[in-house]
């Protein structure tokens, strides 16, 4: 079921940059274009291996993720929602 989760997550994730980078203008900034905070409870090796396929992919993009157990993740987001 993790797989699962973490795959659906990685190619809901990739199908949003790629949407996002179809745009000629967007392909011809010199600088990051974007970015992209993916808050997680995965596991670092996980994200790591994500991490290196969205940079192979998406060069343009600056992809932080923000690690953390479930709760303080879910916390993070309520406060920066809140913000």
């Amino acid at each position: 079921m993790r797989r699962f989760i973490f795959v659906f997550t990685a190619v809901l994730v990739i199908a949003a940059l790629a949407a996002c980078a179809s745009s000629d203008r967007v392909r011809s900034l010199q600088e990051p274009v974007g970015n992209l905070a993916i808050y997680t409870s995965m596991y670092k090796n996980i994200i790591m291996s994500v991490r290196t396929v969205l940079e192979r992919q998406f060069p343009d993009y600056h992809v932080q993720f923000l690690y953390g157990g479930t709760g303080l993740i879910q916390a993070r987001i309520a406060t920066e929602r809140d913000a």
